[in-house]
């Protein structure tokens, strides 16, 4: 349950920073069924989706990237959305935004986990991405 509660908390950290940097940004909450993503964020006339991971054990698994996520951010960009996106968080580390491609391109290549050196080359920090999107 820790884990969920950590969850949730960066879930509602990543809405209010890009609340808190000129987007207009809705949470999306879970149901029985899941959801595709966490966040929907729009800013100069550009939708983000993204999906906020917290790693608690300091790697992320890629397996956590879910068959209803690639389908629905797929799909999101297929009809004008962005490519889709995931913030991760390690613990005591900065917040990366990597793409659902890149993240595929991983597990394309047998990769199972990623540690924040490998975000250093394939992500963006957060501030970095929020500039970009100005």
């Amino acid at each position: 349950m820790i884990n969920k509660k950590l969850g949730n908390a960066f879930e509602r950290q990543m809405a209010d920073y890009l609340f808190g940097n000129g987007f207009w940004v809705e949470l999306v909450t879970s149901d029985a069924s899941g959801q595709a993503s966490d966040i929907i964020a729009l800013r100069n006339g550009v939708s983000y989706l993204i999906d906020a991971k917290f790693c608690s054990n300091g790697y992320f698994v890629l397996d956590r990237i879910e068959n209803n996520q690639e389908s629905a951010m797929q799909h999101f960009k297929a009809h004008g959305g962005s490519t889709g996106l995931f913030a991760i968080s390690f613990n005591n580390s900065p917040i990366y935004m990597v793409t659902l491609p890149r993240l595929l391109e991983f597990r394309a290549k047998g990769i199972k986990r990623i540690k924040p050196e490998d975000l250093d080359r394939a992500g963006l920090l957060l501030g970095e991405w929020t500039i970009l999107c100005k």
